[in-house]
């Protein structure tokens, strides 16, 4: 086989590496942003159960919404998910000033 042939091969080989490394990611993405999308369900469920409950929340129970809207607010930025981040930034803004 020519050198040409052979690194025709070789480029295929690595082409096809690439291909199933880039499915991976894609899969891991996907799983990622629907463990995302079930926690800030989960923290709006318990909101919601909150005030529907009591008619407020506890303290503590919007302390830890403020800090799961924290998070969720740094993985949207880091994510270059800039429309979701604002919604979170106007969510945690609204949380923040019912402390108050």
């Amino acid at each position: 086989m020519e050198s040409g042939g052979l690194q025709r091969c070789l480029n295929l080989e690595q082409a096809e590496k690439a291909e199933m490394l880039r499915a991976k990611i894609e899969q891991v993405e996907g799983a990622i942003a629907a463990q995302a999308a079930k926690k800030r369900g989960a923290a709006q469920a318990m909101a919601q159960a909150g005030t529907a409950a009591g008619g407020d929340t506890s303290a503590t129970d919007r302390a830890a919404l403020g800090l799961q809207l924290k998070s969720d607010l740094a993985r949207a930025i880091e994510q270059e998910r800039y429309q979701d981040a604002a919604a979170l930034r106007d969510r945690l803004a609204g949380a923040c000033s019912s402390l108050f």
